[in-house]
């Protein structure tokens, strides 16, 4: 098991399942989402920026079957959640 830092969390009973991660200045997030029967759901996160103890910058996409749901630029000064993968 490996410990990553995770921006997202997934509704109680939908799981979320990380394929890649690489919490360093130009690495990614590459991971599935939703109910366990159909994590139909891919996110992908870039890690722009990285000061330790002051400030991550990060983009994220969500897409379901080739179609994007939504982009966006995070900029974040607090901790996140870490989880085990």
């Amino acid at each position: 098991m490996h410990e990553i830092i995770s921006p997202f969390e997934v509704p109680q009973g939908d799981k979320l399942e990380y394929s890649h991660a690489d919490f360093s200045v130009g690495g990614r997030d590459v991971f599935r989402c939703g109910s366990p029967s159909d994590m139909c759901y891919l996110g992908d996160i870039r890690y722009e920026d990285i000061v330790p103890n002051r400030r991550i910058v990060f983009t994220g996409n969500m897409s379901q079957q080739n179609t994007l749901l939504s982009a966006a630029l995070y900029f974040t000064r607090s901790l996140m959640r870490k989880i085990e993968i």
